[in-house]
């Protein structure tokens, strides 16, 4: 499976890297939203997305409206966040959010969430 992180903590973004490579994943991390938005927007094929909510430039949520039209139908969009009081999961169901989780995150559920790759 083909996983994008947007994140910008640089140690989770190497923590995720690891692990989802480790399952069997293809990883591509970034720590610019503008950079990141650019790549989903050539065509990349995406069937995970995980995104920070809160970053210096602009929320995960405004990544979701530059990028949403460029998204596969089955793509899993996970947000994480360190405001986690400030995020419903069942409200964010109409931005394409799958799943919500704070942080620190979880890797072993996070593993769950994005599963083993086909192969």
């Amino acid at each position: 499976m083909h996983v994008t992180i947007l994140d910008d903590d640089t140690a989770l973004l190497r923590s995720l890297e690891i692990v989802l490579t480790d399952l069997g994943h293809e990883v591509t991390v970034f720590d610019d939203p503008e950079v990141a938005c650019r790549h989903i927007r050539s065509g990349s094929a995406l069937d995970v997305l995980i995104l920070d909510y809160m970053m210096p430039a602009f929320t995960g949520l405004e990544v979701l409206k530059r990028v949403g039209a460029h998204l596969r139908e089955g793509c899993k969009v996970i947000m994480v966040t360190g405001h986690g009081d400030c995020l419903s999961p069942t409200g964010l169901k109409g931005e394409r959010v799958h799943t919500v989780l704070p942080k620190p995150v979880d890797l072993d559920r996070i593993c769950n969430i994005v599963g083993r790759p086909d192969r």
